[in-house]
């Protein structure tokens, strides 16, 4: 992904914790689910709500010191 200069609030919050962003792609022009936010027609391909799921329960296995114990996906 090219480098953006979004706008987020979200930097507000690693002021009081140490924090991670991170972006879980959804578009999916076959189910068009490709566009952007704000957009009348955004939707999400919904498999991307696992992808995302699995990237936060990794991170937080990992930030406790904790050998990853799931499953590949496949």
């Amino acid at each position: 992904m090219a480098p953006e200069m979004g706008a987020e609030d979200f930097a507000y919050y690693s002021k009081v914790a140490p924090t991670a962003f991170a972006l879980i792609g959804s578009g999916n022009k076959e189910l068009e689910s490709d566009f952007p936010h704000h957009h009348p027609r955004f939707t999400i391909d919904e498999r991307a709500l696992g992808i995302g799921l699995r990237f936060m329960l990794e991170s937080v296995e990992r930030s406790s010191g904790r050998a990853s114990g799931l499953p590949a996906i496949r």
